[in-house]
C-alpha cells in the first residue's frame, strides 16, 4: 500500500480532512468521510457503510490504476474479505463467494446490525438489485 493510501485510510477512520497530491478525504458535517480522486468522488464512508461510486467504473477515463489502488487500499482497511480486480478491462469485486461484475453501479457495504456484511449491488444483466451477506455480525 502507497503512503498516500496509508494517509487516506488513516482520515477515514479518525473522520479527518485530508488533501495530498491528487486524493483528498472531506469530513460532512454529518461524520460522512468522502473520498475524492482528481476532485470526483470515489468513495463515502458513514458510521455503518462503505459506497463505491459508479463513475469508478461508468466513465472510462475514471477506470485507471491509480482509482483501482484506492479502492484496494479502502477494501484492505475497512473490509478485507473482498477484493477488486480487472480482467480484459473489465472490473470486477471478489467477494467470499465469488466474483461480482461492477459495470456501471455503486457497490455498497453495509454493516448489519443483525446479519453482518452485507453487500448490495446492481446487475445490469437482470435488471435487479442483489444482496449477498458476506460476514456474521459482530
Amino acid at each position: 500500500m502507497r503512503k498516500i493510501e496509508e494517509k487516506m485510510n488513516k482520515a477515514i477512520r479518525s473522520r479527518e480532512n485530508f488533501k495530498l497530491d491528487n486524493t483528498e478525504v472531506w469530513i460532512s458535517d454529518t461524520g460522512t468521510a468522502h473520498v475524492y480522486l482528481h476532485d470526483n468522488l470515489i468513495a463515502s464512508f458513514t458510521s455503518s457503510d462503505m459506497t463505491f461510486h459508479s463513475d469508478c467504473v461508468s466513465c472510462g477515463t475514471w477506470k485507471t490504476r491509480t482509482t483501482k489502488s484506492r479502492l484496494k487500499a479502502m477494501l484492505s482497511e475497512f473490509h478485507n474479505e473482498l477484493g477488486i480486480f480487472q480482467r480484459k478491462g473489465e472490473w470486477y469485486i471478489d467477494t467470499p463467494y465469488g466474483w461480482i461484475a461492477w459495470d456501471s453501479h455503486s457497490i455498497r457495504v453495509f454493516n448489519h446490525p443483525t446479519v453482518g456484511k452485507v453487500i448490495y449491488y446492481y446487475d445490469t444483466q437482470a435488471g435487479m438489485v442483489f444482496t449477498q451477506t458476506i460476514g456474521n455480525a459482530a
